[in-house]
């Protein structure tokens, strides 16, 4: 956003557009193809999703990506022409063609193929090896630099919907010291997660509004009312498909109007009152795509246990990935979500690997 017209906002902001038809800009890009002849060179729109916590719209940034390879651009001359609309005319004129490249911050006119040729050839010869060993990360992660998990040590699980597949992958879940579960799927007693681990323990089922303390009650009655660090505590945030009383699911923006004060309860309890900084690690399983209130969620436990220090993200899908990534690296910065984060892990590999550093 530019700030030259003084509209309120900070030079830079992404505030995005409203779109009521993705498939307007589908159409529009399919028409572009058509009539440039270079329909190799263009990706699909892909909508981005702005967030904002304060803001019930939503808004897109639309982005499509021109990646020409050589194989396609090589000896052939693309120019540019940006259309301005003509009122007093009615009509659509185009600015003069002009070829332009890319240098750091500056565009420059160029006629020159071969320039781009080196490039891509410099980066496919010298691209470095930066394949991680994602295993030992994990590790890592999990153990916090140690040799085993430690048995003091408690997680806290934010997850929404798995697929079957990755039903059959949870075992190294069902072996570790989970204090509770965020859990965004309404069927997850019938169909999810929550109902491969009652096969396995006991759980205490509640809802958010359980972790508001009655006036007059001390910490440690309620912590024994509720059963907590007796057994796993499953928390369904967003409604629960077989209950029998009023939790029904809500869409996005009916749950960040109804249910976002509970959430923000639930978490500040857990974090400044039941659990002591230090003692658990917050861990964000991405098995489906995103959205708004997993990403509430993380800033919620971000803000109460006042860092990214303690939490971790894991997604085999770099699609589930990255919206909560956009999201995340707006409170704390790139480099510290990627540090914490396991990416394009197999959920067969990611089940594999917390067993090998749990202490006998």
């Amino acid at each position: 956003m530019d700030s030259r017209d003084d509209a309120g906002y900070v030079h830079g902001e992404i505030i995005g557009v409203p779109v009521s038809e993705k498939d307007i800009y589908v159409d529009a890009l399919d028409h572009i193809e058509r009539t440039s002849m270079c329909d190799s060179a263009f990706d699909p729109p892909r909508f981005i999703e702005v967030m904002d916590m304060y803001s019930t719209e939503q808004r897109y940034v639309v982005e499509v990506d021109i990646v020409p390879s050589i194989s396609i651009v090589k000896n052939r001359v693309y120019s540019v022409r940006l259309p301005n609309f003509k009122e007093s005319s009615n009509k659509i004129e185009h600015e003069k063609e002009t070829i332009y490249r890319r240098v750091g911050s500056k565009t420059e006119p160029s006629d020159r193929d071969g320039r781009r040729e080196e490039a891509e050839h410099c980066r496919y010869v010298n691209t470095p090896d930066i394949c991680q060993d994602l295993g030992r990360k994990l590790t890592m992660l999990i153990t916090s630099g140690k040799k085993f998990i430690e048995k003091e040590k408690w997680y806290i699980l934010v997850t929404n919907k798995f697929k079957p597949d990755d039903l059959s992958n949870i075992d190294f879940l069902l072996n570790m010291n989970i204090f509770c579960v965020f859990d965004f799927y309404p069927d997850s007693k019938l169909s999810g997660l929550c109902s491969k681990n009652i096969q396995h323990h006991a759980a205490n089922i509640h809802f958010m509004q359980n972790y508001k303390i009655p006036s007059g009650i001390s910490i440690a009655d309620f912590v024994s009312h509720l059963h907590l660090f007796e057994q796993t505590s499953w928390i369904f945030c967003n409604g629960r498909s077989d209950y029998k009383g009023n939790e029904n699911p809500s869409d996005e923006m009916t749950w960040i109007k109804t249910k976002m004060t509970l959430l923000r309860e639930s978490v500040s309890l857990i974090c400044k009152q039941i659990l002591p900084k230090g003692t658990f690690t917050v861990v964000f399983l991405l098995t489906s795509p995103v959205e708004k209130p997993l990403l509430h969620t993380f800033y919620e436990f971000f803000t109460d246990m006042e860092g990214h220090e303690d939490i971790i993200c894991i997604s085999e899908s770099e699609d589930n990935y990255q919206k909560w990534q956009c999201f995340a690296e707006g409170l704390c910065g790139t480099e510290t979500v990627n540090r914490s984060s396991v990416v394009g892990m197999k959920m067969s590999h990611v089940d594999a690997t917390p067993n090998t550093c749990l202490s006998t």
